[in-house]
């Protein structure tokens, strides 16, 4: 499977600008609501049509507008997953399957083999206001690839469902689409780090970055991105020596080597450590709010250095943090330095 896409088109707030390649693999696209990215998706099944560029899946052009050029969305062989799944209140879990189905396909053995492989067995006559969250999905599911479709466009497929049945169909989502590759819409970061090997993060309709989801979070672009992909530490800073910043916010200097011109630095919560020990770029600090999960704890705190207050988060598991709040020891929070991001 290879999906080229090149297009631009007018919105109301900002004009959308997407290219990207996509072979052999699950992208997610990032970002904040209204940023793009489910009509990105729209463009790439034909439910919108783009201004201008061009389209191709799999050597078959889908849209160029200099050729004029624009295949309508059942012809494509393009899956889309819509985020209330769109299922017709007026049909049997079969029916809903049944319609999507090619011509001259077998059905039975086809129908059959999806209802096993997406747990419907029993729901067939069932109705979507009978079904839960999770065999809705399943059903649109089914639906989507009765099409045998070429590319999987999902548009946040797991914002109905609750907590605990959201983390099952993740997890089940990529046995359940076997072989097809997909493009995913998320605003969760999590869940885009989860199920695609490639991330595209946008903002009003502009790419701000497009590679491997591992390297985007280790050492993302710029600050911008880096926000938006869930950066929370972060303030102005200057280089003052070959391996030292100073950050004025913060009221410190860090030890760190890394770029020579350096005009922020930040620091992920998970990566800021806090010890009665001061090590490498530990400071003294104070505890001034403290949020708790079940099992973990953000810890919102403020540098004994700083001429004003202004506070940073730390996360740690709540073990650490009972540790923590019965020692009587100086407490320190430490910024190791390879965990530092430079911008």
């Amino acid at each position: 499977m290879k999906l080229t896409v090149n297009i631009e088109k007018r919105l109301s707030r900002f004009n959308l600008k997407v290219h990207f390649e996509m072979e052999q693999e699950n992208i997610s696209i990032l970002g904040p609501s209204g940023s793009g990215k489910s009509v990105t998706l729209k463009c790439i099944a034909g439910i919108e049509k783009p201004d201008r560029g061009r389209i191709v899946l799999n050597d078959r052009v889908l849209f160029d507008s200099e050729r004029g050029i624009n295949v309508p969305p059942e012809q494509r062989r393009v899956g889309y997953l819509f985020q209330n799944y769109a299922l017709f209140p007026h049909m049997t879990v079969v029916e809903n399957i049944g319609i999507a189905f090619p011509p001259h396909s077998n059905t039975k053995s086809r129908m059959d083999e999806l209802i096993d492989i997406f747990q419907l067995d029993g729901l067939e006559a069932s109705y979507p206001r009978r079904l839960s969250g999770g065999e809705q999905q399943r059903v649109a599911l089914a639906r989507m690839l009765a099409a045998e479709p070429e590319l999987v466009l999902l548009d946040e497929p797991f914002s109905a469902l609750d907590g605990i049945l959201r983390e099952q169909m993740q997890l089940k989502l990529p046995a359940l689409l076997g072989s097809n590759n997909y493009l995913m819409v998320t605003h969760d970061m999590d869940e885009a780090y989860r199920l695609s090997e490639k991330i595209m993060v946008i903002d009003g309709g502009s790419m701000l970055a497009f590679d491997a989801r591992e390297k985007l979070f280790d050492a993302p672009p710029d600050l911008l991105t880096a926000k938006l992909l869930g950066l929370r530490n972060y303030s102005e800073a200057t280089r003052v020596g070959e391996h030292v910043i100073m950050v004025p916010k913060w009221g410190c200097y860090l030890e760190c080597g890394g770029k020579e011109k350096v005009s922020h630095v930040g620091i992920r919560p998970q990566h800021i450590l806090m010890s009665p020990s001061p090590g490498i770029n530990g400071f003294g600090c104070e505890i001034v709010q403290v949020l708790e999960d079940r099992f973990t704890a953000t810890v919102f705190f403020r540098l004994l250095s700083q001429a004003r207050e202004f506070l940073l988060q730390a996360v740690m598991d709540k073990t650490r943090l009972e540790y923590i709040r019965n020692s009587s020891q100086p407490l320190y929070a430490c910024f190791p330095p390879e965990r530092l991001l430079l911008f």
